[in-house]
């Protein structure tokens, strides 16, 4: 059984993506209003659908969004950290 009392902030569920993409844009804008943003999503459709919740959570402010770069699924974490910040792989 889930102890709600002693975590409080405990959720027994995912949000959508775009849902989740848009709570972190809130964030961004609120907490670092100057921040630039690299977004390193899957090249699916769970990945557009964030990096679409992301921009229109943005909104005026999207070009906030320096670079992105989709990945495949499958990929292995070593080559998706072979990415330089242009998203140009070494």
């Amino acid at each position: 059984m889930a102890d709600f009392a002693s975590h409080s902030y405990t959720i027994g569920w995912q949000p959508p993506y775009q849902g989740e993409s848009r709570i972190y844009a809130k964030d961004v804008l609120a907490s670092h209003a100057s921040a630039k943003i690299g977004v390193l999503y899957q090249n699916d459709d769970y990945g557009q659908d964030y990096l679409k919740g992301l921009t229109d959570g943005l909104g005026a402010n999207a070009s906030m969004i320096v670079d992105k770069q989709s990945y495949r699924r499958h990929c292995s974490q070593r080559r998706i950290a072979a990415f330089h910040p242009q998203g140009q792989r070494r």
